[in-house]
């Protein structure tokens, strides 16, 4: 298998005037460097893995960074990184907390509209459900989780009608 193309440079972390959001301008031609407009890409901002997808947003590209990783980097907006950036050919795969494991026992219909979701998505759903602290509160984040599977559900057999 071919090495993938890797990206190496270092820039300023940019501040939205207008959102509570950071990110990094892409000043690279993303077409002509990878191929493709839109593309999964493992960026390591300063060592520091985030598995996201590059594409355009406004007329140009840029790539989050979100607090989680400004927090394990140790930097806000301002601060210079070194940026390396290379096209994602694995697999994503989110391991499924066992909260979650037991949940799909109970609820087995759900799971395979868990599957279809987007890889991102599922990691959300698992980070959120995870980082209840008590207990009445990953019953209530359960409790809506099977709700917003169920409307995705309803949607999904609507759409095929």
């Amino acid at each position: 298998m071919l090495k993938p193309i890797q990206v190496k440079f270092t820039t300023a972390i940019q501040k939205d005037a207008k959102m509570d959001v950071t990110f990094i301008n892409i000043d690279f031609d993303v077409e002509k460097t990878f191929g493709k407009k839109r593309l999964k890409v493992k960026v390591w901002y300063d060592k520091v893995l985030y598995r996201g997808l590059l594409t355009k947003y406004k007329g140009a590209y840029h790539m989050i960074i979100n607090k989680e990783i400004r927090a394990q980097i140790g930097k806000n907006s301002g601060e210079t990184i070194n940026v390396k950036i290379e096209e994602d050919l694995n697999e994503r795969t989110v391991e499924i907390p066992e909260v979650m494991l037991d949940f799909f026992k109970k609820e087995k219909s759900l799971k395979a509209v868990f599957d279809k979701l987007a890889f991102t998505h599922q990691k959300e759903y698992a980070v959120w459900i995870t980082s209840a602290k008590k207990e009445e509160t990953l019953q209530n984040r359960l409790i809506k989780f099977k709700e917003m599977l169920l409307l995705k559900k309803e949607q999904a057999t609507n759409s095929k009608v």
